[in-house]
This record gives structure tokens, sequence and C-alpha cells, in this order.
């Protein structure tokens, strides 16, 4: 590594009284060689409503890929499959679930849980259902629409980062922090393809191998 005394842009430095720090860190920035990385930022870029409506229109969709599920007392990973039909939904996961496959049902009538051994039960809630059966839980509600990277309109957002092309980078609704690491195209959308899920008993790790939106 170079030491900074050896650096054109401080040579002229070295006998003079320490710079103001704006100007020591623009000089350090012009040894290192490039531009710092452009930081998230919080305001809402200007198309970011146009954004929210045209992946809220998306109500129909199937997506496939893996998902990885931390609680304090055990961690999970399988295959995921979702088709989501407007208000109806199907979700497969399979994989060292601990129970074997599982699949998720729900619509306006209620929740269908059914189990590898081809049991099932009901429910009004997905989340409260899963954690009861199975030791653990998927935010279904709300990761219906953080999913397509926009806020449940449902749910208060209590924080939103957006990246340097004006993306959904972070969203806080409901005692989750939703991460977006990285995005995909499909048709004519960009939808997440990579995101953790973040609570104060749970982390969710979401990666998307397929979107197919219609």
């Amino acid at each position: 590594m170079r030491a900074i005394g050896s650096c054109p842009a401080l040579a002229g430095h070295r006998r003079a009284r320490a710079p103001a720090l704006s100007v020591a860190v623009l000089l350090l920035a012009a040894c290192a060689g490039g531009p710092p990385p452009r930081p998230p930022v919080v305001v809402a870029p200007a198309d970011w409503q146009a954004q929210v409506e045209q992946l809220a229109a998306l109500e129909r969709w199937t997506l496939a890929g893996r998902v990885a599920i931390r609680t304090d007392a055990d961690a999970y990973s399988a295959s995921l499959h979702w088709v989501q039909d407007g208000p109806r939904y199907t979700l497969r996961l399979t994989g060292p679930l601990g129970r074997g496959a599982v699949e998720l049902r729900g619509d306006a009538a209620g929740i269908v849980l059914r189990t590898a051994g081809d049991e099932t039960v009901t429910a009004q809630d997905a989340q409260e259902l899963m954690r009861t059966q199975l030791g653990w839980s998927l935010p279904v509600a709300g990761l219906r629409f953080w999913v397509r990277g926009i806020p449940d309109p449902g749910l208060a957002v209590d924080g939103l980062v957006f990246d340097a092309t004006g993306r959904l980078r972070v969203l806080e609704q409901t005692g989750w922090r939703i991460e977006v690491e990285r995005y995909v195209e499909a048709g004519s959308y960009v939808l997440p393809a990579r995101l953790i899920l973040t609570s104060s008993h749970a982390s969710v790790r979401m990666a998307v191998n397929r979107w197919t939106p219609g």
C-alpha cells in the first residue's frame, strides 16, 4: 500500500499546517484513484410514484427461487415457488424445512396450510398459522408487495432509502426492514432478485431465480 506521503496530491502539504477537513477529504480521494461511491439517498426520486403504480398494477405473477429463514431457535432453507393471482396465492416451499414440503394457499376467505403428510390447517392469518404449525413464518401479507419492491399500501411506512438509480434500496414497515440487494428485468418490469428481511425475531434471505409477470 502506498503511504499517504507518497501521493503527489499531498506532496506540497507536508510542511503546511493541517488543511481543513473538506480539503483533506478531497486530497485523499484523489490518492484513492477514483471518485467515492455514490451513497444511497432518502429523498424519493421524481418517478417513485410512477414506479409504485406500475408495480402495484402487477397483480398476477409467478416467481421461483430460494429462501433461507433464521430464527432465535433454528435455521431453515428451501426452494420457493410462488403464484399470485390477484388476492389469491399459492406458496410452495420444498426442502429441509424441518417438516418437509409445505404449501400455503390463501384468498379473501382464509388461509390453508398443507404439510408433506397431507395434513391441512386453516386460519385467517398466514404468519400466525405458520408460526404455530411450523415454528417459523414469513410475513406473507406484506411480502406480497415487498417482493415487487414497493411498500404495503395498508401499512405505515417507517423508512425509505433509494439507490443511485432511483430504485428502492431499503424499506421499513411494521417492524420489518426490507433490503433489496439486486434487481432484474422481467418483461417490461424491473423487479427485486435478492432481498434481505430482518425483524426482532427473524431474518429472511430470498433469492429469485425467475420472475414471470402475468
